[in-house]
């Protein structure tokens, strides 16, 4: 279980409670993509200690340079807080 911004994550399905926001998975690189409930990507946590939207794209993920209202929504962050101005708050953020 991965814990990013008080919210939870599976690593798979068996893992996962109704208490989940979604799943992850950790990349060889070290950083982790965030999936929603239905396994949608959305959104990738970098090595480098911040975040920005992901999607699937032509079958690869396909990265952006920030996060979206949305996107920052989804981890918790509120319409006006993008991750990738919070670079000193990742790591307390995230928890395996």
């Amino acid at each position: 279980m991965l814990t990013f911004n008080n919210k939870q994550y599976a690593k798979n399905q068996s893992e996962f409670t109704n208490s989940c926001n979604g799943f992850y998975k950790k990349l060889k690189h070290g950083g982790v993509q965030i999936f929603n409930r239905n396994r949608d990507l959305v959104a990738l946590l970098h090595p480098n200690k911040f975040c920005v939207n992901a999607s699937i794209q032509n079958g690869r993920a396909w990265y952006m340079f920030g996060t979206d209202e949305k996107t920052s929504e989804f981890l918790g962050f509120g319409p006006n807080r993008k991750m990738s101005n919070e670079y000193s708050a990742f790591e307390s953020m995230l928890e395996f």
